[in-house]
């Protein structure tokens, strides 16, 4: 199935946003309102993303999200502040909120810590690969020296293989943070060699159907429309090397999403349409009409 485009821009322009204004994490049970995604769509707003309305959200969103850090000292869910989430944001704040921002990247990274949990467990809450992402936005707010530094302990500490292992004390992969990681060495730039290495083990484990697993290394079942889209957009960047996988992802995607809204489901088993997937699935698709040279800042 293909992709249709103008379904998923009619989804995310607007995008569902709760009372609050925030972006919810998706249309269906159980829904909250996300930070992450909230600063993902204004992302995509910045990036000319969603049509007409790519500014007029940017903007909207971005005084939402400065709000959300002088309030909450920084971005995330649940009480837990998150370092990657905050770094998300940082192109869209402004002034003293964009300064508070910065400083709690910077904080956690030198801390090393992924998030404000003390007994952190989950990847997202740890000094993980996904926080070389988290390093590359710190680099391109202006401080390229330490987020270098804190990028090759990074890749150090977690790539093993061709592939990043979860957490300090997870050798299994979580393929969203490998996608992550794999990113912010794209927007770092100067890790080719690396980049290509780990872009061939996602390439290899492209099944039939064009799903990916959503850990290697750990009994789980989920095959889920996020990591397809991140897949699909890093295989972009070399289309001739990869196009035996690309056709599969894009029909993945397409099998995925729904009819009525035009958003994406995050798996077969999760009737719901995801916001956060519909996004990355929205930028891999326009990134597939880029003209000249790849660009480094991926969503």
């Amino acid at each position: 199935m293909t992709l249709d485009l103008a379904a998923l821009h009619r989804f995310l322009s607007p995008p569902p946003t709760a009372p609050d204004g925030r972006v919810w994490s998706w249309v269906g049970p159980s829904a909250y309102p996300y930070d992450e995604a909230t600063a993902l769509i204004g992302r995509l707003g910045l990036g000319g993303r969603l049509g007409d309305a790519s500014r007029s959200t940017a903007e909207s969103l971005g005084r939402l999200l400065d709000r959300l850090v002088l309030t909450q000292g920084a971005l995330g869910r649940e009480g837990t502040r998150y370092v990657f989430d905050t770094a998300l944001a940082l192109p869209l704040l402004s002034g003293t909120a964009f300064e508070i921002a910065l400083e709690y990247v910077r904080s956690g990274l030198v801390t090393r810590r992924g998030s404000s949990r003390e007994d952190a467990r989950r990847w997202s809450e740890t000094f993980g690969p996904h926080l070389i992402k988290a390093a590359a936005e710190l680099a391109l707010a202006g401080d390229a020296a330490f987020a270098r530094d804190v990028t090759a302990e990074l890749v150090a500490l977690h790539f093993q293989d061709g592939r990043f292992e979860a957490g300090p004390t997870e050798p299994a992969t979580y393929v969203h943070a490998h996608c992550y990681a794999v990113e912010g060495l794209v927007m770092l730039g100067g890790y080719a060699p690396l980049v290509q290495q780990a872009t061939d083990w996602l390439a290899e484990r492209v099944a039939s159907d064009g799903s990916l697993p959503a850990w290697v290394g750990l009994d789980d079942e989920r095959r889920p429309a996020d990591i397809v889209a991140q897949a699909a957009r890093l295989f972009l960047r070399d289309r001739a090397r990869y196009e035996r996988v690309l056709g599969r992802c894009f029909g993945r995607l397409g099998e995925l999403q729904d009819p009525v809204t035009g958003g994406l489901r995050y798996d077969d088993s999760i009737p719901h349409v995801n916001v956060w997937a519909s996004a990355f699935a929205l930028d891999a698709v326009l990134a597939q009409g880029d003209l000249g040279p790849s660009p480094r800042r991926l969503v």
